[in-house]
């Protein structure tokens, strides 16, 4: 906090009390709660955020016109919102997994519905039918929870339950993208247990991702080497020709400067062209859109409390 004071006083900023109030109240926030490998804190007279990392990231404190989202960003990669999808025989649940936990999204009974199940008699010839039409109406009403949630909040899918019942669920489902894992929901006693199954979906889903991106580009840079842009300034000449198939950073790359190269083109207004030579720490993610209206106060560090 006494950084970002100093900060705030070399760029002359004036509004200096409300932001360092609004700072202090979320450094008071984060410090009695739990928190992860890593906390940031966004702080501006429009904004006010915490979020915990999952990676530890250098302690750093950013004043400018953008927010550092770096850290963010690298921690959305790591671990992406996702929808657990809990399928029962009589209930379904929906779980959506966000900033380190799972939190309910919907669910779905099918006896309670407008009128109870009727049971046919034991042994009747039309049991048979009565029961795939009801199973499968379960099914589909299912499948538009599902896919109702998920075209609000894009998101990686986990689907736990009994094997027959998912292998049913899947030959009908019009909501099966990004489908991340399958988890046998007979093998969990627990709730967290069967949350940290539904990560570790995720996690291997993304290492194999990854291993088919970095497989990718080395098969491009070894048959198509003319496709292949390297170094930040040929891949923004690059996205200015064309839209790219792919677009890796490592983790570790911070190109600080000004992000002209971004947010200015021919016929740029002078103003734009001002605002595009403020210098930023980091221009990886930096664009016109991600300025918001005075200091912009990005508080990140390595905090290691359980």
């Amino acid at each position: 906090m006494a950084q970002v004071d100093r900060e705030l006083s070399e760029h002359g900023v004036t509004n200096r009390a409300p932001l360092l109030r609004k700072l202090a109240e979320q450094v008071s926030r984060v410090a009695v709660g739990p928190t992860d490998q890593g906390l940031v804190i966004y702080v501006s007279l429009a904004v006010t955020r915490s979020f915990r990392l999952p990676q530890p990231v250098p302690a750093r404190a950013v004043v400018e016109k953008t927010f550092a989202t770096r850290p963010l960003i690298s921690a959305l990669y790591r671990m992406p919102p996702h929808v657990l999808l809990m399928l029962r025989p009589t209930c379904a649940h929906l779980y959506a997994g966000a900033d380190g936990g799972l939190r309910p999204a919907g669910q779905l009974d099918p006896f309670k519905g407008k009128s109870p199940i009727r049971m046919p008699p034991a042994g009747s010839s039309g049991a048979t039918d009565v029961r795939d039409e009801l199973a499968e109406s379960y099914l589909r009403g299912v499948d538009r929870m599902l896919g109702d949630y998920r075209s609000k909040h894009p998101s990686a899918l986990v689907l736990a339950g009994p094997p027959r019942l998912l292998d049913r669920f899947c030959a009908l489902s019009r909501d099966l993208e990004r489908l991340a894992g399958r988890l046998d929901a007979n093998q969990y006693t627990t709730a967290l247990d069967l949350a940290l199954a539904s990560t570790n979906a995720i996690q291997d889903s993304l290492r194999t991702r990854r291993a088919d991106a970095l497989g990718q580009l080395h098969q491009a840079m070894r048959d198509r080497p003319g496709d292949v842009a390297t170094g930040i300034d040929g891949c923004w000449r690059t996205m200015g020709a064309r839209k790219p198939a792919m677009l890796l950073v490592e983790e570790s790359f911070i190109s600080p400067g000004t992000h002209r190269r971004a947010s200015v083109s021919e016929g740029a207004s002078e103003s734009t062209n001002r605002q595009a030579d403020r210098c930023v720490h980091d221009l990886v993610a930096v664009g016109p859109s991600q300025y918001v209206k005075g200091a912009a106060v990005s508080v990140v560090g390595g905090v290691r409390r359980r």
